[in-house]
């Protein structure tokens, strides 16, 4: 993916990923995030699993933690990834991203710094 394509997913989502990055609301934001939000957040994690967005060495340390590390790494799967982004119902994406909620300041740091 190209760094042209990832800043029109970034500025066409900005609000949404800037709550998730400031930790505001917890949960309830990604309850009433639209579709096209959660995909984004879905292919950002992605691209965070394969190593296209650098990741914090602070922020591995703190995603094996938390033990969020695995789950992550499923996401460098392509066949979880298809699944996911396209096959998947709304309650399965908000249940997968609900469990990275406690961890999305440090993970969209770079995110937020780099772009």
């Amino acid at each position: 993916m190209d760094k042209v394509y990832l800043k029109s997913l970034f500025t066409a989502e900005k609000d949404f990923l800037k709550k998730l990055y400031k930790g505001e609301e917890g949960v309830s934001i990604l309850m009433l995030a639209n579709d096209k939000s959660l995909n984004v957040v879905i292919q950002i994690l992605h691209l965070l699993a394969i190593g296209e967005i650098p990741m914090k060495q602070e922020t591995e340390t703190l995603l094996k933690s938390s033990r969020k590390y695995n789950k992550l790494r499923q996401f460098t799967g392509k066949d979880f990834f298809r699944q996911l982004l396209y096959k998947a119902s709304r309650e399965t994406k908000v249940k997968e991203l609900k469990q990275f909620v406690k961890v999305f300041p440090s993970i969209f740091y770079s995110l937020f710094n780099e772009l």
